[in-house]
């Protein structure tokens, strides 16, 4: 499926990086991937033009905040404080 990009960031606890971003039909998106390519998108992030990426079902972690591939508890842990942050919350 095609995300817009909104933030990527690397989950130490699970090893791997992780995005989160919109979907076309306005689904709010959570996945991982493969650390190289999501520091690439990091980077894109940065200029003017939106950032798209396909992503595979395997790689779906959650799908408006509902958790469809359970992480261990650090992880999840890590997850959590890091959509806090992407969403404008606070961890305080």
């Amino acid at each position: 499926m095609r995300v817009k990009v909104g933030s990527v960031a690397f989950l130490a606890a699970a090893g791997s990086g992780y995005g989160i971003g919109l979907t076309d039909d306005g689904h709010l998106l959570e996945w991982i991937g493969p650390w190289d390519v999501l520091a690439v998108l990091r980077d894109a992030l940065a200029g003017p033009e939106p950032v798209y990426l396909e992503v595979e079902d395997g790689q779906v972690l959650a799908v408006d905040e509902e958790v469809r591939l359970p992480l261990n508890r650090a992880a999840m842990a890590e997850r959590a404080r890091f959509v806090k942050a992407a969403l404008g919350g606070s961890d305080r």
